[in-house]
């Protein structure tokens, strides 16, 4: 009854100095009050239960974006084969056999090990199989390798002798192959080289449009052809 009341009380030519309702404060399923009620109006309305402040929308969480953030969601499958998987392993072998090894492999694999370094991890293992007893020395043994592995120092690729010099990038979905060419494209073009990208991944959906969109990034030319295309032509063209 308040609300229709203060409609009628709207229209009276007394009323005409308050501030009345505009098209964009009324909204689908409520009133809008305006802040420029009298006190009286003010008064009965807030007796009658309605609320004249407007609802605070909800704010949304931002994202962190930060380095370590990213980093750890990275590694989350790492964390969670030297966490959970391993347990779980060894408690339906009870000791390390070559079905161990050979499962322990695959687990590595899946968990972005890679596959050079997945093979070395399971060697170092094999030759101390008979020293570990139980998970927990498993992961410590691997821990310790893994940290042996990354602290060895990676001598500096050899300097570009053959032109052209051809990089052929391959490997499943989801791996980083579009995102590699575009980094190594970005840093030749950095060292003052001419570089020319193929996409020859012509049956992958939005493959060639991501190339694009990197090599305008990088400032470097490439060659495409429509979707479906043969990727030997691609290759032979470029």
């Amino acid at each position: 009854m308040a609300i229709n009341w203060f409609k009628k009380k709207q229209t009276k030519p007394e009323d005409k100095e308050d501030k009345t309702l505009t098209e964009n404060e009324k909204g689908d399923d409520q009133t809008t009050v305006s802040s420029g009620l009298n006190d009286e109006v003010a008064e009965e309305i807030t007796d009658s239960g309605i609320s004249t402040d407007p609802e605070p929308l909800p704010l949304e969480p931002k994202e962190s974006k930060g380095f370590f953030k990213r980093l750890k969601t990275g590694l989350s499958k790492t964390r969670q084969l030297l966490t959970t998987d391993i347990d779980e392993l060894f408690s339906n072998k009870g000791k390390i056999d070559n079905d161990l090894l050979e499962e322990l492999e695959e687990l590595l694999i899946t968990s972005d090990i890679g596959v050079q370094t997945a093979m070395d991890l399971i060697q170092s293992i094999s030759t101390r199989s008979s020293s570990i007893a139980d998970a927990g020395q498993l992961k410590d043994a691997l821990k310790e390798k893994i940290l042996a592995l990354l602290g060895t120092k990676i001598p500096p690729p050899a300097p570009l002798a053959v032109k052209p010099h051809v990089i052929m990038v391959i490997g499943v979905n989801g791996v980083g192959k579009t995102t590699t060419i575009g980094k190594l494209a970005a840093k030749f073009a950095a060292s003052q080289k001419k570089v020319l990208i193929a996409a020859a991944d012509t049956f992958r959906a939005a493959a060639v449009e991501q190339l694009v969109i990197w090599a305008d990034r990088a400032g470097v030319d490439i060659v495409k052809h429509k979707d479906k295309a043969d990727p030997a032509a691609v290759a032979y063209d470029a």
